[in-house]
């Protein structure tokens, strides 16, 4: 259906402003490595339940997720400043040299960020330590990727994106 009216803006219209140019499809990519990182990124889940079978007691396993800035910490925060700082490139002349170095690094940390989260984080390390508390099985502890970590890459490929745009 046609706009009728010259002054309404569609979803299109917004689509077209965020898609057409790289420094606002920089912007969103920011804001959505943002919500990725702020949303559950972690997930950490105990099953005390098992029995002498290995069977799951469900009334017994409990899970829950943590996000990307408590799972990662100072990783995290870096990663979110590569972000601001990459967006910020194309507004400030003074770094707009150095766009497409920031992007890579923002969007390698992409990649950085789940690994330390995962494996080299203090949550981590915590949950290794309560493993071998629990007698070495990995079956009553777990720890697992969850859906801030697809956002978070998402924000990346979508800042490598904007290189390609015009400003």
């Amino acid at each position: 259906m046609p706009n009728s009216n010259p002054r309404q803006k569609t979803i299109g219209d917004a689509i077209q402003a965020v898609w057409g140019s790289g420094p606002n499809l920089a912007a969103f990519a920011a804001l959505v490595a943002l919500a990725g990182m702020a949303a559950p990124f972690v997930t950490l889940g105990v099953d005390v339940g098992r029995g002498l079978f290995g069977q799951s007691n469900p009334m017994m396993a409990r899970s829950g997720g943590v996000n990307a800035f408590t799972a990662a910490g100072w990783i995290a925060w870096l990663t979110l400043v590569l972000f601001a700082i990459a967006a910020a490139s194309w507004r400030i002349p003074a770094i707009s040299g150095y766009r497409r170095l920031l992007a890579i690094a923002a969007a390698a940390f992409c990649v950085v960020t789940p690994i330390w989260a995962l494996f080299l984080s203090s949550i981590a390390e915590q949950m290794r330590a309560a493993a071998v508390w629990g007698g070495g099985s990995q079956k009553f502890f777990s720890m697992g990727p969850h859906i801030g970590m697809a956002v978070l890459l998402a924000g990346g490929a979508l800042l490598l994106l904007a290189l390609r745009r015009p400003a």
